[in-house]
């Protein structure tokens, strides 16, 4: 009879404690790049989502109310909301003198209102209602008829903050006072993004204008230049740009 000798291996506790020691290394490295990367790409789909669900509904109403050339951008916030978007959004509450919002601050306390890319706190809504995917969307206008969307992503679960978790979109119309002869290059209509010089989409202008601070409401921490919106606003038009993407570059 053969007898076979077989040889058994076997790690040491030592050995096992260190294997153990590099893949928590790793995971430790690796964990955070995954779990950020997988926030952007989820950041980013909501942004494209919540400017498809307002592209359809101004559609829905230029259907029924014409060319945004020929509404009446004079109304106050509340009765333009309520004749040319609130029809045409799936919409379970609206806030009618008190913004929807809700931000945490630092010492516990909640202000109404949202956190712009710079830090500073905004807290010029006019109007605002919650989307029945949780959305929160928000109303603010000025009197050059500029009208600026601000739409909360996440509802009031994130951050509550320009570039974030909030986005900015415009809907452009030459009634505007400060509709110069070339603004009118770009058709009226809904832009990822806020409202650039003179009027102009934020989407008109380069990727690298929008992430400079010395542009209008940029995408960037140190723009010192803010209304409309805020600083930030112009964050949606940059993620557009990049394919609906947050890349390189841009101030997560």
């Amino acid at each position: 009879m053969k007898h076979h000798n077989y040889k058994r291996f076997a790690f040491t506790l030592s050995e096992v404690l260190i294997t153990l020691g590099i893949i928590g290394i790793v995971a430790a490295i690796v964990t955070p790049v995954l779990i950020q990367n997988y926030e952007k790409q989820e950041t980013a789909a909501k942004v494209k989502a919540a400017y498809s669900i307002l592209s359809q509904a101004i559609n829905d109403s230029i259907s029924e109310n014409g060319d945004i050339d020929s509404w009446d951008f004079s109304l106050l916030y509340k009765d333009f909301a309520n004749k040319y978007l609130v029809p045409y959004l799936k919409i379970s509450e609206i806030c009618d003198s008190v913004a929807c919002i809700r931000s945490k601050m630092e010492d516990g306390r909640y202000f109404r209102g949202y956190y712009e890319l710079n830090g500073e706190k905004n807290a010029g809504i006019m109007y605002s209602f919650i989307l029945n995917n949780g959305m929160i969307v928000m109303m603010n206008q000025t009197t050059l008829n500029l009208v600026v969307i601000t739409v909360d992503i996440n509802g009031n679960s994130g951050k509550n903050t320009l570039g974030r978790d909030i986005f900015a979109f415009y809907l452009l119309n030459h009634s505007s006072p400060t509709a110069l002869n070339w603004t009118k290059k770009y058709s009226a209509g809904l832009y990822p993004g806020g409202v650039g010089e003179s009027g102009t989409p934020h989407a008109g202008k380069t990727r690298d204008e929008l992430l400079s601070a010395s542009s209008h409401r940029a995408c960037n921490k140190e723009t010192t230049s803010g209304g409309h919106g805020g600083v930030g606003t112009a964050c949606a038009a940059v993620i557009a740009k990049d394919g609906w993407r947050i890349t390189k570059g841009y101030p997560w």
